[in-house]
């Protein structure tokens, strides 16, 4: 995945190109929207009635056989995911790799807590840098650093911020490259 990532290679576009067996070019916005399920659940270490269930988030409604199917595919296309997955000793904590702690996780909060607790480890650092350098964050949501700048400052203060961000994340994941994507509005919008 890493080296995936590294490549530029979108891995919701490469997941929806293995399920529909169609070139990765081929894929629809549709499809790389229903191949967020799968790679966003199946690292977290959802069973298929969970997978089900968490699918529906992403507007599918899944029958066991059609959730079976997609986790055999994803395990096909990402097979180090199998080693990871497998629980080699029980431990009712789960850390990130910056050391942060979460007690009393379940297998799934264990599995999944490395992957989302260090993207909020770099947020965390993300939005400290920001206001060092004296940004007006006027919220966080999800992924998203809402920002305030004057009109006059747009493009300066967007290559800034993008900057920071990818900075930020460095500290947390150096062997990964990263990409933000900006914009820029008069009000948030999702």
């Amino acid at each position: 995945m890493r080296d995936m990532i590294n490549d530029g290679i979108c891995l919701h576009k490469f997941y929806a190109s293995k399920y529909f067996e169609k070139e990765i070019n081929e894929v629809t916005k549709n499809e790389r929207q229903m191949a967020k399920a799968p790679n966003f659940g199946f690292p977290g270490g959802l069973g298929i009635d969970t997978f089900i269930e968490f699918s529906r988030g992403y507007g599918l409604d899944l029958s066991k056989e059609v959730a079976q199917e997609m986790k055999d595919v994803w395990f096909d296309t990402f097979p180090e995911c199998r080693e990871y997955l497998q629980e080699k000793e029980y431990d009712e904590a789960a850390w990130t790799l910056t050391g942060r702690k979460r007690g009393r996780a379940s297998y799934c909060a264990r599995k999944n807590t490395p992957f989302q607790g260090l993207s909020a480890d770099g947020a965390k650092i993300a939005l400290y840098y920001l206001d060092c350098a004296g940004f007006q964050i006027r919220g966080f949501c999800h992924d998203e650093f809402i920002i305030e700048v004057n009109k006059d400052r747009v493009e300066t203060a967007k290559q800034n911020i993008e900057k920071i961000a990818i900075d930020a994340m460095n500290v947390v994941c150096p062997d990964v490259r990263i990409r933000v994507e900006s914009q820029v509005s008069k009000r948030y919008c999702k």
